[in-house]
């Protein structure tokens, strides 16, 4: 009996002890695998961050590449923060800053970029408009006949002309001077204050008398007048449209052909 008392003591000891060890082995296994766990995770955000450092460089170096070619770089400052930084400046009465939206008003900014003591300088070129509109007109001599075959026309000075809505002030430019303008969209021109805004005058000038609404009669030589002599129709084509002005020596037939039908 006491033999077997023993044994059980033993036997008892021996299974705790390995109890032990077992419970040992298996909290040193979980350590390790929180520490291989831990280290993945470190090796994550690590190989993370050489990504975002990689991605950081490539939007740099791309800046500095566009920077010559004065290009803004959409990763480092965007026209929304642009147009946020312009709402908080004040401007001289008269003065407003484009409300394009922000398609239309980057066709206005110039950007002046250039690199100094490491750091990549943004400078914005942005037109201020005016808080009045113009209405741009085309200039087109239309002849007229006199006598046979001789017709007469006005001769402009310059190829536009824009005036306020009420007709009180007006301006003219050429087509040069207008393609040196900013074009946000297909029917909106941003020009340089350099364009002379002259006051109305009655019967003053020739191209704003005639597009004034009080003008019923031109006085003498208020317009300068040259003759030709057509010996076919003359044709005027129309912008932004799919229409002519035309005026003919004679009568005459034309042809328009149109969907591989002819019509007289």
């Amino acid at each position: 009996m006491q033999k077997v008392d023993r044994n059980e003591k033993i036997l008892t000891e021996n299974v705790q002890r390995l109890n032990k060890m077992i419970v040992d082995e298996v909290h040193r296994m979980h350590t390790q695998i929180d520490s291989v766990m831990m280290v993945n995770e470190n090796i994550q955000q690590i190989q993370s961050g050489i990504e975002e450092c990689q991605h950081t460089f490539e939007i740099l170096v791309g800046a500095f590449l566009h920077a010559k070619d004065a290009v803004i770089q959409p990763q480092l400052i965007t026209i929304t923060k642009i147009k946020d930084m312009m709402r908080r400046e004040s401007l001289p009465d008269g003065l407003d800053f484009p409300s394009f939206p922000s398609l239309e008003l980057s066709r206005l900014i110039t950007p002046i970029i250039y690199s100094q003591n490491s750091y990549l300088v943004y400078i914005f070129q942005i037109s201020l408009i005016q808080s009045t509109p113009y209405q741009l007109y085309k200039l087109q001599p239309f002849p007229m006949e006199q006598q046979d075959s001789v017709f007469v026309y006005v001769e402009i000075t310059k190829e536009f002309l824009f005036t306020d809505a009420m007709r009180h002030t007006y301006g003219k430019l050429s087509y040069p001077e207008l393609q040196a303008c900013f074009m946000p969209n297909d029917l909106n021109y941003v020009c340089k204050e350099n364009l002379t805004i002259v006051t109305y005058v009655p019967n003053a000038d020739c191209e704003s008398t005639l597009i004034h609404p009080s003008t019923t009669f031109l006085r003498y030589k208020i317009c300068e007048q040259r003759m030709l002599t057509l010996d076919q129709t003359y044709w005027i084509p129309l912008y932004f449209s799919n229409k002519w002005l035309f005026t003919a020596p004679a009568r005459g037939l034309f042809t328009i052909l149109c969907e591989q039908r002819n019509f007289s």
